[in-house]
């Protein structure tokens, strides 16, 4: 009896055994497979994202052949603010995709320097200032010094980030609110705005790859990058990112917590 229950039970833990080898290698092949498909999903957006830019670039250069150009001043002045716009276009497609290479390969750089984040927020918004008047949209502030070891590059392209995702999703005449603030031995960085709002499961998707909820990006002009690419900023600094909506149509507040890191 006592053999007959000692191969039963090697039977069993061989049945466990092969179970597990097939759970990892189904498991494995599900990563695999949604990898892949990124992948070709990143080509696919790049391309695109590539190719829109280049088009009137393209033509603007053939009219800059004409004779006439350079005597044309008003004329000369709107083709290079067209082929400024769309460089810039260029550079934030190829930049974002190298920096999601870069995550997705855990090689994104990050040099360290002692510097105010709330004074990187404030260039942010400087940058952005024009944008906002466009849209009548007022932003607010709420700033304490906060100063941090980090990467202030970096930190600033997650603050342009979330401000050109909040003003893209709000509303004309509506308001945006970007907080900094030290709390403990972190620094508390928030982006609220009047726009949009998300559903819960939205939320999930943010900051992944692609996280396009509102599905119309490509109308707006985003690749579905930004906040995958702010992720792994604010990770690579050893902080998190999130965000909350109190619902569709009731504004999103993103947050970041940044460690300090000052001895």
């Amino acid at each position: 009896m006592a053999l007959e229950c000692l191969a039963l039970f090697r039977l069993w833990r061989e049945v466990e055994d092969s179970q597990l080898v097939a759970d990892t290698a189904r498991s494995a092949a599900t990563q695999l497979l949604k990898v892949q498909q990124v992948k070709e999903r990143l080509l696919r957006v790049a391309s695109h994202e590539l190719n829109t830019p280049l088009t009137p670039i393209k033509i603007q250069l053939r009219l800059m052949s004409d004779p006439s150009f350079l005597k044309d001043a008003p004329r000369r002045e709107a083709i290079i603010r067209i082929l400024e716009r769309n460089f810039g276009r260029l550079e934030r497609v190829v930049t974002s995709v190298l920096d999601v290479v870069r995550i997705d390969n855990d090689k994104i750089r990050i040099q360290l320097k002692t510097q105010d984040v709330a004074s990187l927020a404030k260039s942010s918004i400087d940058a952005y200032a024009e944008v906002a008047q466009v849209k009548n949209i007022n932003i607010g502030t709420d700033f304490l010094p906060s100063m941090a070891t980090v990467d202030g590059e970096r930190v600033s392209q997650v603050f342009d980030n979330l401000l050109s995702n909040a003003i893209k999703y709000t509303p004309e005449g509506g308001e945006i609110i970007m907080r900094v603030r030290p709390v403990d031995e972190d620094i508390i960085i928030e982006v609220e705005d009047t726009g949009a709002g998300l559903t819960a499961a939205q939320i999930l998707q943010l900051f992944e790859p692609f996280g396009m909820v509102h599905g119309d990006d490509d109308v707006r002009g985003g690749t579905g990058l930004g906040l995958y690419v702010c992720k792994g900023i604010v990770e690579a600094h050893g902080g998190m990112v999130g965000a909350l909506s109190a619902g569709p149509g009731r504004g999103t507040t993103f947050w970041a917590r940044l460690p300090a890191g000052i001895a």
